[in-house]
């Protein structure tokens, strides 16, 4: 993975917070295999755009303002792991919520086919060295 995958990844957080949510599309192929949390429930993983938007659709019920804030880049194999925090405002409690994860991408051609969400770094980064070890 080259600095071309980060700067992908970089424009995907960018469009997310200049243009919202529909604005990342731009960056993610039609085909898409977005893998939430396994800790989380009703753990999936989401298919193709319209998956995502359904994804993305979950936390729309549930919170306002939401908002995503990479903390960190990593090149590990043919991956990008990037620890970020993310959070909003609950919309029946008004309670500001906010976790730390790590997301996982995999980006072929300048576009993002692969997003395996991670609780820690480190389960992310042996994420990244499965994915690596998969292709």
């Amino acid at each position: 993975m080259s600095e071309d995958g980060i700067e992908v990844v970089r424009a995907y957080f960018e469009a997310r917070r200049e243009r919202g949510r529909e604005g990342v599309f731009a960056f993610l192929s039609p085909e898409i295999e977005w893998r939430a949390r396994p800790d989380l429930p009703d753990t999936q993983t989401y298919l193709g755009h319209d998956g995502v938007r359904q994804l993305f659709g979950r936390f729309r019920d549930v919170l306002d303002d939401m908002w995503f804030e990479p903390v960190d880049f990593l090149v590990v194999g043919d991956a990008v792991v990037v620890p970020l925090r993310w959070g909003g405002r609950g919309k029946g409690s008004g309670v500001v919520v906010g976790e730390g994860e790590t997301w996982v991408f995999t980006v072929r051609d300048a576009t993002i086919i692969g997003v395996t969400e991670c609780a820690t770094l480190d389960e992310a980064i042996e994420a990244a060295r499965v994915l690596g070890a998969g292709a």
